[in-house]
């Protein structure tokens, strides 16, 4: 396995960030550009986890894509997992829909598992995500605030849309 892997350049090009793969695990690491000083992050405590992807959302915040495997009545499958951060460090944020008790188990369940459909390139505090709403019984769109983890709905899914995009405009 590399030592370091998707690095990225900020959109101001002032830092550079990498997944960074050592004997404790994949962390997340930031460096000004051209600097070999390495900051880390965020790092992941399980050996079974890993870190999917780095995307930047602006040039203060990072988007972090990690996984981990899940078994459901048999069934076996990566959760996909979002968090956001500052690139200093500070206000790790896990991206995660509300939990509604009136929703079944496997609705919950389901609804963990969070799709990047967006990241607004021209905003900076808010993505798109597809989530599985029990409300729909279907996955819906919703826009997300990346520093307060407030879901709003975009669109109900009453056409039984199985994966949401956007085109070129960003419109869903």
């Amino acid at each position: 396995m590399p030592l370091v892997t998707q690095a990225s350049v900020s959109p101001d090009g002032k830092y550079v960030t990498a997944i960074l793969n050592s004997k404790d695990g994949p962390s997340v690491v930031l460096s000004e550009f051209g600097s070999p000083d390495l900051k880390t992050l965020a790092i992941l405590k399980e050996g079974r986890d890993r870190v999917d992807g780095i995307t930047w959302i602006g040039s203060k915040r990072l988007l972090i894509a990690a996984s981990y495997a899940m078994e459901y009545s048999k069934k076996r499958w990566r959760q996909t997992r979002y968090f956001a951060v500052n690139i200093d460090g500070s206000n790790l944020l896990e991206i995660a829909a509300t939990e509604y008790r009136q929703a079944t188990s496997w609705e919950r369940q389901r609804a963990k598992n969070i799709r990047l459909v967006d990241t607004m390139p021209e905003d900076n505090e808010h993505i798109l995500v597809q989530v599985y709403d029990y409300r729909d019984k279907a996955d819906a769109v919703f826009k997300v605030n990346i520093h307060s983890n407030e879901f709003s709905k975009v669109f109900i899914n009453k056409y039984n849309v199985h994966t949401w995009v956007v085109d070129n405009k960003g419109e869903v």
